[in-house]
């Protein structure tokens, strides 16, 4: 009976001991997260977006849209869109019911389109202010008789931090830097 009453006492201690390790524990990663957390909400993204030479006939170059999500998958804002014909939007089938549709009638792309582009490397670049530690960045990229590439990326919005994205069929190596000129 002592060996038993020995061994209560002794898992009773054992479980006491792991959950205040636990809460320290805890204590410790938050304190560690708000050391590396930007002093404000303003967050610079960068993103260098290749696009492969593809042997087709005919080659379209194409469309691409680069925007914010909520892990929830609401939307947050357009950071770039490119395309040479607006009837053909709605081929960036993700983005188009996200915020394409609602922001093509209203005209708020204006600010934020270009022309489709040819292949090699560009640098996307956005400023703004996201009132989440935590985001998502999408990218779809598709062409006309072509294929369509679509990625999105868990991003955290309050720190300096570099992304690497794999290779698509649509779409060649792509970086996304976020807060890369800040200091912490």
């Amino acid at each position: 009976m002592r060996v038993f009453n020995r061994v209560i006492v002794f898992l009773v201690s054992l479980v006491v001991s792991c959950h205040a390790l636990s809460e320290i524990t805890h204590e410790a990663i938050s304190q560690t997260h708000s050391t590396t957390t930007l002093n404000n909400k303003h967050t610079s993204i960068d993103i260098e977006l290749t696009l492969p030479k593809i042997d087709g006939h005919p080659y379209h170059k194409p469309f691409v849209a680069v925007w914010l999500e909520t892990e929830d998958r609401e939307p947050i804002e357009t950071i770039a869109i490119w395309y040479d014909d607006a009837e053909w939007l709605k081929d960036l089938r993700q983005w188009w019911r996200k915020l394409g549709r609602e922001q093509h009638v209203s005209g708020a792309i204006d600010g934020i389109s270009g022309a489709t582009q040819k292949p090699g490397t560009y640098l996307i670049q956005w400023q703004g202010t996201v009132d989440l530690i935590e985001a998502m960045i999408n990218i779809e990229v598709v062409r006309e008789e072509g294929g369509r590439s679509y990625h999105r990326e868990a991003i955290y919005v309050t720190k300096v931090g570099k992304y690497n994205v794999v290779k698509s069929h649509e779409y060649g190596d792509i970086i996304i830097y976020i807060n890369r000129n800040r200091e912490l």
